[in-house]
Formats: C-alpha cells, sequence, structure tokens
C-alpha cells in the first residue's frame, strides 16, 4: 500500500521497524495536542505533547502506577494513571 501523498513514511524499511513484541508503553511527543490512548486494552499509546514551544506553553505527562502487576493477563492499561500539566 503506498503511502499518502506527503507523508513522511517509507514502506520499503517497515519490515526493519517491526518490533517482535508488543511494548506496554509507546510515548511519542508531537506537535499534537497530548493524548493518552488504550490500544487493544493492553498498550497505551501516550503523546505528551511539545515540553517546549516558541510561542506558547508546552505540557507534560505525568504517570503513576497504582499497584504492582499480579499476573500476566494484568495489563499496564488498567495500572497506569496518566495526568497532563501546562508549564
Amino acid at each position: 500500500m503506498p503511502a499518502a501523498t506527503g507523508a513522511n513514511l517509507d514502506y520499503s524499511a517497515l519490515e526493519d521497524i517491526e518490533l517482535p513484541f508488543t511494548p506496554d508503553i509507546i510515548i511519542s511527543p508531537s506537535s499534537l495536542g497530548a493524548f493518552a490512548r488504550t490500544i487493544d486494552n493492553d498498550s497505551v499509546c501516550l503523546n505528551p505533547g511539545l515540553f517546549c514551544r516558541k510561542a506558547s506553553i508546552g505540557t507534560a505527562a505525568i504517570l503513576s502506577f497504582n499497584r504492582p502487576m499480579e499476573t500476566k493477563e494484568d495489563s499496564i492499561a488498567q495500572r497506569v494513571r496518566i495526568d497532563f500539566i501546562q508549564f
């Protein structure tokens, strides 16, 4: 499948960036608004936004884990709380 026009994607190198496991938390800061989402009830995708911006205040994320992992079926999404703060 070709990438959309203007997208910075190179599908020819896709096998080089595939992970052999599913990460618990993916942190990917970008200029988009801050957000956190649960993916497949197992992983958490987090965009804390940018800490420093040219003309405005930035954001940061605070992750709090409420209990240790008890079983293999326990997911990180059930144990983490994410708060966003602005500076």
